[in-house]
């Protein structure tokens, strides 16, 4: 739910702003385990997700486990923004 409304978010500003730059602040409330840590949803949405796949429609990210993350090599944010978010569990294949 968290990713598809972060993507969500990402491409209304887009739609709203295209060619601007784009940069993400995140805040978490809650999420821990025992130890103190995020939770393993959160790890997931933060290290994969955002990461991992949001982050070439970001200039920059600020999240608890990566403040003012810039693009690497400075590259530009892509505009390429799919029209829909697909998620898939770990293994499954496409066309399922």
């Amino acid at each position: 739910m968290a990713a598809r409304t972060l993507f969500q978010l990402v491409r209304r500003a887009q739609r709203v702003s295209p060619g601007a730059q784009r940069v993400l602040y995140l805040d978490i409330d809650g999420h821990r385990n025992r130890e103190g840590g995020f939770d393993a949803d959160m790890l997931e949405l933060q290290q994969h997700f955002i990461l991992g796949f949001l982050m070439q429609f970001l200039s920059e990210v600020n999240m608890p486990l990566a403040a003012g993350v810039r693009r690497k090599d400075e590259s530009p944010q892509s505009e390429d923004i799919p029209e829909e978010l697909t998620i898939r569990s770990p293994g499954e294949q496409q066309g399922r």
